[in-house]
This record gives structure tokens, C-alpha cells and sequence, in this order.
């Protein structure tokens, strides 16, 4: 009788133990096995934090970066540009002012590349002049209305002439 009770009180903790797990798996009805949960990615932000979310599964192919493309960039951003259009780019800058760009040339691109998100989000032009001032100025460099609409055009038509 004690050899039945155990056996019986088994059975019940390993049907009890199943029953508990299968609710934990994620897997369907069908029997499949469970698969891990994958973990929660992070929405890519814009510099200025306005989100730029994207609803791709990490293993996705659309949430794969595409050829040429900068990993870290926010989602939407056109990508890096190659190396002679970066120097036509940041020679452009300096001939506007030389201190938008003061060496460092990889602050200058990720600046004009915020440009171009304002550019593709269709931002009125007066805010999208606003932000290149602020993107491009420092407590040792004013943007004027003049150079930010000229840093708007560099950036345009270097980084993405198709906006």
C-alpha cells in the first residue's frame, strides 16, 4: 500500500511539474517544443529622442542592417556615406564655417545624418533649421539662420539627395 502511495504521489508531481512547465515554454498547442523567448530589444532614438521604433524581431531579416549600412544609426537614417562622399561632405562644412566641423569629422556626419531623419520625417522647414543650429552649434559656435539653411543643403545633397 505505501509502495502505491509514493508511486502515486510521483506521478502526481511529475504530471503537476509538467503541466506547470508547458505554461512557461511559449511553445503552441500543437505539441511543438517550446522555444526560449527571445530577449526584448531596444527602439532605436533619434539624437534629438524622438522615437524611431521599428516592430522587426531581432532574427528578422528587416531588422538585419543592410549592406553599407550603420549598425548604430537610427532606424530610417540613410546610411554612412562612403569615403569620397564623407570628404565632399565635410569639405562642403568647412567652406560654410570651419568650426562646424573642427576635426571631428565623425560628430559632423552623425549631425548631417540627424539633418537627413528630419528631412525624411518632413519636419516644416523652420524646425528642421532650428535643429541644425542646435545639432551644429556650441557655446563656442553660433549657427546662423544663413549657414544652418546652407548646412541643410550640404547635407542634402551629400548625404541624402534622394529626400
Amino acid at each position: 500500500m505505501r509502495r502505491t502511495l509514493v508511486s502515486a504521489t510521483a506521478a502526481a508531481a511529475a504530471v503537476a511539474a509538467a503541466i506547470l512547465l508547458g505554461g512557461c515554454g511559449g511553445g503552441d498547442d500543437d505539441g511543438d517544443k517550446a522555444t526560449p523567448a527571445a530577449p526584448p530589444t531596444a527602439t532605436a532614438t533619434d539624437r534629438s529622442g524622438t522615437s524611431a521604433g521599428g516592430g522587426s524581431s531581432p532574427g528578422s531579416p528587416a531588422s538585419q542592417p543592410a549592406a553599407g549600412a550603420n549598425p548604430s544609426a537610427p532606424v530610417g537614417a540613410p546610411p554612412a556615406p562612403d569615403a569620397a562622399t564623407r570628404a565632399k561632405y565635410i569639405a562642403s562644412l568647412n567652406s560654410i564655417n570651419p568650426a562646424l566641423v573642427d576635426g571631428k569629422e565623425d560628430r559632423a556626419v552623425d549631425r548631417g545624418l540627424d539633418v537627413c531623419l528630419d528631412l525624411g520625417a518632413k519636419k516644416d522647414h523652420a524646425t528642421v533649421l532650428k535643429n541644425i543650429q542646435e545639432r551644429f552649434g556650441s557655446p563656442t559656435v553660433t549657427v546662423t539662420a544663413d549657414e544652418a539653411d546652407r548646412i541643410k543643403a550640404v547635407a542634402n545633397s551629400w548625404l541624402c539627395p534622394k529626400l
